[in-house]
């Protein structure tokens, strides 16, 4: 008999302790992915289009490397003034 009051208890307690747990965190709520969404509006593109795409994709990347590569050379060129006007000020000081 005091074996069911004790599994009694130690029930009651342990519902207690749980009871806090009942309600799901909110991180824990599904949410909704955002690709879910995006899914619904795919489309299928033809070899044709994925081609001229991959074409469009590599002439901006070598419009995007020949700007990197001007923007590199501009920094050259004033990375020199910067040295020949500092030499000039010196001169005159």
């Amino acid at each position: 008999m005091s074996e069911d009051v004790t599994r009694t208890g130690q029930r009651a307690a342990a519902q207690r302790v749980f009871a806090g747990f009942s309600e799901k965190p909110e991180k824990w709520k599904k949410r909704k992915k955002p690709f879910a969404a995006a899914n619904s509006e795919l489309e299928v593109l033809s070899v044709d289009e994925l081609q001229k795409l991959l074409l469009l994709k590599d002439q901006a990347l070598q419009l995007l490397q020949e700007e990197v590569e001007e923007l590199q050379s501009s920094l050259r060129s004033q990375e020199l003034m910067e040295v020949r006007y500092r030499h000039l000020q010196a001169l005159v000081v």
